[in-house]
């Protein structure tokens, strides 16, 4: 039996996922983690910041993301100025320092989103006219992001003895068999 698949692509200039366990991480992820794809769907939901994860969980929302682009990475310096010490009108700053930051460069994905009806209609409902409640980005702020190529369709789990072909990130830990991973790419950019 088959199940609704929503399929969107978001890409940007710049992009920035940072590691879970640092509050300030200079080190970014190459794809999305699924909490950043939470984040991503709530936004355009016009979900709190602070319920969307939960919200979007118990939804049984599952996640899977391909790479459209090849990935690529840079770094930049970034202005970091202390906060905390000059309020009330930041006119007393004082204490600066500078941080190379490792930016996705040109970020392309392919999400693909399964889950209860409910949440899928939502979903659909803004990305089939290329709305949001709140500014979509990818990671970070300063790193405003775009969507499209926005599709609903059927899928079905499919077991083979034979290779299958996997157009999204698996975790290695997923893979069950011990058989060879034929890693080829063909196509793309």
């Amino acid at each position: 039996m088959g199940m609704k698949v929503i399929k969107f692509d978001i890409w940007g200039d710049y992009g920035h996922f940072k590691k879970f366990y640092t509050t300030s991480s200079p080190i970014t992820f190459s794809v999305p983690p699924v909490t950043a794809i939470y984040g991503i769907i709530g936004a355009v939901l016009g979900m709190d910041k602070n319920e969307y994860g939960e919200k979007i969980y118990s939804e049984g929302l599952r996640i899977a993301v391909g790479i459209k682009k090849s990935i690529k990475k840079i770094r930049m310096g970034l202005n970091m100025i202390e906060t905390k010490k000059a309020k009330p009108f930041y006119n007393n700053i004082i204490e600066r320092t500078q941080v190379k930051v490792e930016f996705l460069k040109d970020p392309y994905f392919t999400i693909w989103a399964i889950g209860s009806n409910e949440i899928l209609k939502d979903i659909e409902f803004f990305l089939s006219s290329h709305k949001s409640i709140y500014t979509v980005y990818l990671g970070i702020s300063e790193c405003i992001a775009n969507f499209g190529n926005f599709t609903i369709g059927d899928i079905e789990e499919k077991i083979s003895e034979n290779f299958v072909e996997v157009k999204s990130v698996v975790p290695f830990s997923y893979i069950t068999n011990d058989r060879s991973i034929d890693f080829s790419y063909e196509g793309g950019r």
